[in-house]
């Protein structure tokens, strides 16, 4: 009849035996049959003349909306059955898709550990729906519509055209709203969990913030100093911008090769502050132009950017000082602090969940 399940599933928890099962359902009559088949040799459900169990193995998969499924219980946790019918149905598009990919022993091998996967995953989510109803958490039927229509909008979809699309993966709007159902419901049972069993203390929160110090920098990046050498692009088409590039690699071979960068501006450039050296001071790096930006990140103090091109020209960039964003203080970044070690923890949590149930 199945396996049985009690005192919250331990039993199914075994791998060996839902293995065994799998292996099962894919050797038992009445398996599949397809409703052609049925209604012309009449065969009862679960009964198969020999022949046509020996040739099932080879036979593709009938699509999810011409199957018809032998309703037998496969599992039963803590009073609540888990059909052939539902295991099915749930797998039908990863079914389908083996079935379309593999033949002989190989698809057979991996139809098994499919459904016996797609089990584990059905048991899980049976045992927690049971644990999530007995603390009172529920789903009302208008969040799964909220669901349902933030998925419309997103995807741009009529109704009509999103129920053809669950049909296409066999499945109907009602297992899909089950579904919706069962992730929220998941959702929501493991933040109770976390909010039951993590407690996060203050000393934690000062903890993860001074061994996190440079995440809560002031937004912007800080300030950097930077000199500059700009080569204007002349009148004269391509052929003359092309010389101007290669002068730009060439005085920064020469910078490369010992020519001091202040005079390296006082000797090529064309640009601001020649007398400075090119200085330009500090300057806001979130406040400069974006392939000023791309062209100072990696560079340590001292460092020459490659060329850069803009509209008017080239430049090469000296980074001479940085100076950090300001870290913001505890205070105001202590909610941010408990928020992401919350989602640590409740990403922790569900994955351990399994081996709770």
């Amino acid at each position: 009849m199945g396996l049985t399940a009690k005192n919250r599933g331990h039993a199914l928890r075994q791998r060996g035996a839902r293995v065994t099962l799998c292996l099962l359902l894919l050797t038992s009559p009445g398996f599949l049959l397809a409703k052609s088949a049925a209604s012309s040799q009449g065969e009862k459900l679960g009964e198969q003349s020999p022949t046509h169990a020996e040739n099932r193995a080879q036979a593709p998969l009938p699509p999810p909306s011409q199957r018809k499924t032998v309703n037998r219980i496969v599992a039963i946790t803590n009073d609540e059955i888990i059909t052939l019918y539902d295991l099915l149905q749930a797998g039908a598009p990863i079914f389908d898709r083996i079935e379309a990919e593999y033949e002989g022993a190989a698809r057979d091998a991996k139809m098994k550990a499919a459904m016996s996967d797609l089990l584990d995953k059905m048991i899980d989510y049976k045992l927690i729906e049971q644990q999530a109803r007995k603390i009172g958490i529920t789903v009302e039927e208008k969040e799964i519509d909220r669901q349902l229509e933030e998925l419309k909008k997103s995807q741009n979809l009529t109704q009509e055209q999103l129920e053809m699309a669950l049909a296409r993966d066999g499945m109907t709007l009602a297992d899909y709203r089950k579904e919706i159902r069962t992730r929220l419901l998941t959702s929501r049972y493991v933040e109770y969990l976390v909010r039951q069993r993590v407690k996060i203390t203050e000393e934690k929160l000062r903890q993860y913030y001074t061994q996190h110090l440079d995440r809560f920098r002031q937004a912007g990046g800080g300030d950097v100093r930077i000199a500059d050498i700009f080569l204007p692009f002349p009148d004269g088409g391509e052929a003359a911008k092309e010389k101007v590039v290669e002068e730009a690699r060439r005085i920064r071979k020469e910078i490369e090769g010992g020519l001091p960068f202040a005079e390296a501006v006082r000797k090529y450039s064309e640009g601001y502050n020649i007398a400075e050296g090119g200085d330009l001071g500090f300057l806001k790096l979130d406040q400069l132009q974006p392939e000023f930006r791309e062209a100072l990140e990696g560079l340590k103090p001292g460092g020459i950017s490659d060329p850069i091109e803009t509209e008017r020209g080239l430049h090469l960039l000296q980074l001479i000082e940085v100076r950090n964003a300001p870290i913001l203080p505890f205070e105001q970044v202590k909610s941010q602090i408990m928020s992401e070690l919350y989602q640590k923890e409740y990403q922790k949590m569900l994955s351990n969940l399994s081996q709770e149930l």
